[in-house]
């Protein structure tokens, strides 16, 4: 795979709280609607930066909107992501 995602689904897409990884070691933790990354999040890249200034705040079709700090929403992807991994193993998520 290119990419994994663990998180919540709707009808198959990625959709509310989860956690995404590109092959290139990039993360973004935080909301998904439709399969896409849309609402509060955070960008990790591989070496572990979030980018300057920081990639945090509102995102619209995998873009950003606005820079916000949105600690909550990542605190709950990440424990999306961690109950997904826990209930289901790893051959399960996306």
């Amino acid at each position: 795979n290119d990419f994994r995602y663990e998180g919540e689904l709707l009808q198959g897409w990625f959709h509310g709280h989860g956690v995404f990884w590109r092959a290139d070691g990039m993360k973004f933790e935080g909301e998904f609607r439709g399969g896409r990354i849309w609402g509060h999040g955070l960008v990790t890249y591989a070496d572990g930066t979030h980018g300057f200034p920081k990639n945090e705040g509102y995102f619209q079709d995998c873009k950003m909107m606005k820079r916000k700090k949105c600690l909550d929403v990542v605190k709950k992807a990440q424990k999306v992501s961690l109950m997904a991994r826990m209930n289901f193993g790893q051959d399960n998520t996306a």
